[in-house]
């Protein structure tokens, strides 16, 4: 494969991630935009935000933070140094192991949840 082939397939690859990113930022704003219209502010509000914000951190930390940011290179380099195989075979690893990760917060978070909320949002 050619330089100008691999070029063009990566950044078509990092088009459709930022496309995807922007679509899902839209859609977040409008779903603030309908919930703040059809709920307004109250405690169910307040209450489904604190419940919201957790999740949301975890979303922010695995999907958008640094772990998107460190495998992406990572899977470039091998689909381009290794091949499709090895390079899969590395997202099939970090699919994986992120599953038994985030399962385990989640088991945690379940466990902690009441101490969880009284940190997150006091009173």
């Amino acid at each position: 494969m050619e330089w100008s082939e691999s070029a063009e397939g990566l950044t078509r690859s990092v088009g459709s991630f930022s496309i995807a990113t922007l679509v899902s930022r839209t859609l977040g704003l409008v779903r603030e935009v309908v919930f703040a219209y059809l709920f307004g502010a109250g405690k169910a509000t307040d209450a489904f935000f604190v419940a919201f914000r957790i999740p949301n951190l975890l979303r922010d930390l695995f999907a958008e933070g640094g772990l998107s940011a460190a495998f992406v290179p990572t899977f470039t380099g091998y689909l381009s140094k290794e091949g499709r195989s090895e390079a899969y075979r590395l997202a099939y690893i970090m699919v994986n192991l992120v599953l038994i990760v985030v399962g385990g917060i989640v088991l945690i978070g379940i466990l902690a949840a009441p101490y969880l909320v009284k940190g997150i949002a006091y009173g």
